[in-house]
C-alpha cells in the first residue's frame, strides 16, 4: 500500500505568504541631469564609447526570484526571495539542519527571521543587507534578539553570492519537526525529511517542484498550520490534534481517544540530471486505522514539464510489462518462505487517463522509482506483508533493454 499523498490541500497550508514594509530598488534610475552638466555627461559618454570598454557589472534589481548561498555567521545557508512591487519575502535554512526560517521585510533591506507560525511566530534574528537583492553578491550583518537587558547586540556578517543557474541541478537536505506541545502527548509528532533543489535553468519549474517536496507539505495529513480552517486531519471540531510549540495542528489521537500517533518521512532523490528527478521515500506513520503502517515509494519527475513518469515513459508496449519477477533472486522469495510468488507484484504501472498532470497539480507516488543503472521495483504486497516493502528490487535497464523505447524522458540513461 502506498501512503495516500493528499491533493485537496488549500494553497494557504502550502504556501505561507510573508508581508513586510517597502523598500527601494536598487534598479531605480537616478535623475536625468539638467543644464550644462548634462552636456558634460552626454560629451564624456561619446568619448567613452570611443575606447573598448569592459562588461558593465550587473546591476542590482530587487524585482523576481533570487536564490543565494553563502554564510550566515560563518555557517552554510540557502536563501530564497521573492520581490514583488515593493515587497519581498522568503525564507532561508542552515544547510546543516534543513528546517525553514522565514524572512519577514521590516524596513528597507532588512528582515526580522521567524521560527513557528501565526500566534506562534517568534523572532529569532534580524538579518539587515547593505544594498537591494539582485547582484551577484549579498552582504550585510544578522543580529540575534540579546537574551537579557544586560547584553549588548553583536553583529555577525552575512555573505552570500547568486546561485547560479547552470541547467544542472543539485539538491540540498530540508527538515521539518513538531509534536504536541502537551508533554502527556509527547509522542504525537511530525518528523519529516526531504530535498530542496538548487540551479535549474527554469527558475519557476524549480519553485514549483520544490513547492511539491517542501517538508511541511509531505506532513500536510498529520500537520496543519493553526491559523488555516479545520479539514478532516482534525476530525469534528478539532478534536483529534493538539497544537504545537511552532503553530501547527499536530493528529495526536483516533476518533476513540487512542493516543500516539506520528509521521516520520524520508524522501530522498536516488537519480538528478538536467532532464529527471527520482525520489524514494521511506515512510512510518500512525493515522488512526486500525495498526500503524510502513514502507517505501517513489515517483520519477520529468523536470521538462513535471510529470511523473510511467510504463508508458519507458516501455514499447506499456499494456504488457516485462516479468520483474524474474529478475529478482530467488533468495528473496526463500527468506520469506511464508508466501509464494504470487503475493508479491512489480510495476511500473500507468496513470489513470491520458492527460500527464504535472506533480504540482497532483503528486501520485508510484511503486518504483530510478538510479542511473536501473529500475528499483518495490514489492506491491498486501498491509499484513508490508515488511517486505523495504526490500526493493534492483533490475539494470541492460536486463530489459529489447523492451525499453529507443527515446524518451530516461533513454539518455540506457541508449547506446
Amino acid at each position: 500500500m502506498v501512503m495516500p499523498a493528499r491533493t485537496d490541500v488549500p494553497a494557504a497550508m502550502l504556501v505561507l505568504v510573508l508581508g513586510g514594509c517597502g523598500t527601494t530598488s536598487a534598479s531605480e534610475s537616478p535623475a536625468r541631469p539638467a543644464g550644462p552638466s548634462a552636456t558634460v555627461a552626454v560629451a564624456a559618454a561619446g568619448a567613452a564609447s570611443a575606447e573598448p570598454s569592459a562588461p558593465a557589472p550587473r546591476r542590482a534589481s530587487s524585482q523576481g526570484r533570487h536564490v543565494y548561498e553563502g554564510t550566515v555567521a560563518g555557517k552554510p545557508i540557502l536563501l530564497r526571495l521573492r520581490c514583488e512591487g515593493a515587497t519581498c519575502s522568503g525564507y532561508y535554512f542552515y544547510e546543516r539542519i534543513g528546517e525553514s526560517l522565514r524572512l519577514v521585510q521590516t524596513g528597507p533591506n532588512a528582515f526580522d527571521e521567524l521560527v513557528g507560525i501565526g500566534k506562534s511566530a517568534r523572532v529569532t534574528g534580524h538579518l539587515a543587507f547593505d544594498d537591494a537583492p539582485g547582484g551577484e553578491r549579498w552582504v550585510g550583518t544578522f543580529t540575534a534578539p540579546p537574551r537579557n537587558a544586560a547584553e549588548a547586540p553583536k553583529g555577525e556578517p552575512i555573505v552570500l553570492s547568486r546561485v547560479a543557474r547552470t541547467g544542472t541541478p543539485r539538491w540540498m537536505m530540508r527538515s521539518f519537526s513538531d509534536k504536541s506541545a502537551k508533554p502527556a502527548n509527547a509522542d504525537c509528532k511530525v518528523h519529516i525529511r526531504s530535498f530542496e533543489l538548487v540551479g535549474l535553468g527554469d527558475e519557476v519549474q524549480e519553485e514549483r517542484i520544490n513547492g511539491v517536496f517542501t517538508p511541511e507539505r509531505l506532513a500536510v495529513e498529520h500537520a496543519e498550520p493553526i491559523d488555516t480552517p479545520l479539514t478532516e486531519t482534525c476530525g469534528k471540531g478539532g478534536a483529534q490534534c493538539d497544537e504545537s510549540p511552532k503553530g501547527y495542528r499536530i493528529l495526536c489521537r483516533d476518533f476513540n481517544g487512542r493516543s500516539g500517533l506520528y509521521l516520520d518521512v524520508e524522501a530522498r532523490p536516488t537519480l538528478l540530471d538536467e532532464r529527471l528527478l527520482s525520489v524514494r521515500s521511506e515512510f512510518g506513520f500512525d493515522g488512526g486505522g486500525a495498526h500503524p503502517s510502513d514502507g517505501v515509494t517513489g515517483v520519477t519527475v520529468d523536470l521538462r514539464d513535471g510529470h511523473a513518469l510511467d510504463a508508458r515513459d519507458f516501455l514499447k508496449d506499456p499494456s504488457r510489462e516485462p516479468s520483474w519477477e524474474s529478475f529478482v533472486p530467488p533468495a528473496f522469495f526463500r527468506r520469506h518462505g511464508g508466501f509464494s510468488r504470487s503475493d508479491v507484484r512489480f510495476a511500473l504501472g500507468t496513470s489513470e487517463g491520458d492527460r500527464r498532470p504535472p506533480v504540482w497539480e497532483k503528486l501520485e507516488w508510484t511503486e518504483f522509482y530510478l538510479t542511473r543503472s536501473g529500475f528499483e521495483l518495490v514489492p506491491g504486497v498486501p498491509e499484513v506483508m508490508r515488511i517486505l516493502r523495504h526490500e526493493v528490487q534492483h533490475v539494470p535497464f541492460a536486463r530489459v533493454a529489447s523492451a525499453l523505447l529507443p527515446s524518451g524522458p530516461a533513454a539518455h540513461l540506457y541508449a547506446r
